[in-house]
């Protein structure tokens, strides 16, 4: 089974930013934006299925939702520390910053999706393409120095009810 790769997704929202002829700016710019937070997503997703194969990881993929992904990096960013979190420190600051490149590229994405009335700029599709790139690098340090949090991240983002996690 051929997998998304993100860093695919980064080359495809670069892409966007080039206007070509014939072809509107401002759908490209919010279309870069919107594959740039995709990329972010995905690599996500890509942690969560990890331990699983064929079909089981594909079920896996598809747990997260955009909402709950985000709730749980608010947690992180809001509280610095979470019940269900453990460590030293409380949390990793890789995961720390790609919790916040995820909030804020989610909410690029939904303005850019969603708001007629915006017009990107260039600038703002750049932006959001080197705060993907940043968070991939974060997520990928993340999965080396904090992989118990990370995986606890990732547990949370698929539980309905995080409170029974903190039983």
């Amino acid at each position: 089974m051929a997998w998304i790769d993100p860093k695919g997704l980064l080359k495809v929202a670069e892409d966007l930013v080039r206007p070509i002829k014939g072809q509107p700016l401002q759908a490209r710019l919010r279309r870069s934006i919107s594959t740039a937070y995709y990329s972010l997503f995905t690599a996500l997703t890509n942690v969560i299925s990890d331990p699983y194969q064929g079909e089981a990881k594909n079920m896996a993929k598809r747990l997260v939702e955009h909402g709950a992904a985000r709730s749980v990096c608010k947690e992180l960013l809001d509280q610095r520390k979470v019940p269900w979190l453990s460590g030293t420190p409380a949390c990793d600051p890789s995961l720390l910053d790609f919790a916040e490149q995820f909030v804020d590229l989610q909410k690029s994405r939904m303005i850019a999706d969603y708001d007629h009335n915006y017009k990107p700029a260039k600038r703002d599709a750049l932006d959001a393409i080197s705060a993907a790139r940043q968070g991939l690098i974060n997520l990928e340090s993340a999965r080396k120095t904090s992989k118990d949090q990370l995986q606890a991240v990732c547990v949370a983002m698929i539980a309905k009810d995080r409170k029974r996690l903190r039983q």
